[in-house]
């Protein structure tokens, strides 16, 4: 069992960070952290090339989040996940399943109806697709 935490780089994500943190604490459980690097499909190669260097730095952004929880008493775990446009909310799920999570806490953000609409949520699929407790945190600036 452990608590899973669907990091991004963004406001929500970092407290979704924060708040999974806590909870693994609070629960003696490990803390399993996970980030999806989305890929277009037939993207060019210079494009692929620019991806790729950002996955890069978001596997350092990882790297450096277990350092700094290990060195707070925390056992961690990080994955970076790959996944083409669409298929983001598939990857967390079934990384959530495979980390055994009892609990997965995920960042959100205000978005209007229009965005909602358009852009389909990754927190909703999690909120409705997972078969654990999801805690869904909004950022500190978003309350």
């Amino acid at each position: 069992m452990s608590v899973f935490v669907a990091y991004t780089t963004t406001p929500a994500g970092r407290r979704a960070l924060e708040v999974g943190a806590a909870e693994a604490r609070l629960r003696d459980l490990p803390l399993h952290v996970a980030s999806v690097f989305t890929h277009e499909v037939g993207e060019s190669p210079t494009r692929a090339r620019d991806d790729m260097e950002t996955a890069e730095g978001l596997e350092k952004e990882l790297d450096r989040l277990a350092t700094s929880l290990r060195s707070d008493g925390f056992e961690v775990s990080t994955e970076l996940l790959h996944a083409q446009f669409g298929d983001t909310s598939r990857q967390l799920l079934e990384n959530m399943h495979r980390v055994r999570a009892e609990l997965a806490v995920v960042g959100v953000r205000r978005r209007s109806p229009v965005g909602k609409l358009v852009l389909g949520s990754v927190s909703q699929d999690l909120l409705l697709g997972a078969d654990c407790a999801v805690l869904a945190v909004k950022a500190d600036s978003d309350y």
